[in-house]
């Protein structure tokens, strides 16, 4: 991209978010949220017959909000399994992260305001195979970045709906695979 692109883009973040922080916005106090969903993994499924990539996913975060758009929190992702098998084998990892980080959320009309999440996780994958009567299990963590985009629609000044994306990363044996999760949750305001 060319230095005048980048130059208008920062400005315009910018002056969006002077804005929306003299708005007085966003949640206060104590926030606690819950959500549910459908989890996708980014994996090739190279060599196995039976791939299923995706399966529930399941989101709590607690925090607390500056009353200006900013919320400080805490975080745990479920992202489920990725499961495959083939040649009588079958596996399964699990990915699950906790963390913390901060969200920041921006008005988009009298009742709604779209949001970012960002931070630091300690992501754990779990692996588990089975076959030829024998079982076998490990897991593997690392501290990594997840990320977060959505929309709250305001039910009333303590409670919102959240409907939300929000992606990480998980290793295993020196590979890399990626994780998203597309949930719906309540997020509570005290």
């Amino acid at each position: 991209m060319n230095r005048s692109i980048l130059t208008t883009l920062a400005l315009a973040a910018g002056a969006l978010f002077a804005s929306a922080a003299q708005a007085q916005q966003g949640p206060s106090g104590v926030v606690l949220g819950v959500a549910g969903g459908i989890s996708q993994f980014n994996d090739s499924c190279e060599g196995v017959t039976a791939c299923d990539k995706s399966d529930r996913a399941v989101r709590l975060n607690v925090g607390y909000g500056l009353g200006n758009g900013l919320v400080v929190e805490a975080v745990s992702f479920n992202f489920g399994k990725l499961k495959g098998s083939g040649g009588g084998i079958s596996a399964e990892i699990g990915a699950t992260a906790f963390g913390g980080g901060a969200a920041y959320y921006m008005p988009a009309g009298d009742a709604g305001a779209l949001f970012f999440r960002l931070g630091l996780a300690q992501v754990k994958a779990k692996v588990t195979g089975r076959g030829f009567g024998a079982t076998f299990s490990d897991s593997e963590s690392q501290t990594t970045a997840y990320a977060g985009l959505g929309f709250a629609w305001n039910l009333n000044p303590s409670t919102a709906l959240e409907f939300a994306w929000e992606t990480t990363q998980f290793k295993y044996e020196g590979t890399k695979e990626a994780v998203s999760a597309a949930t719906v949750g309540v997020s509570f305001r005290f």
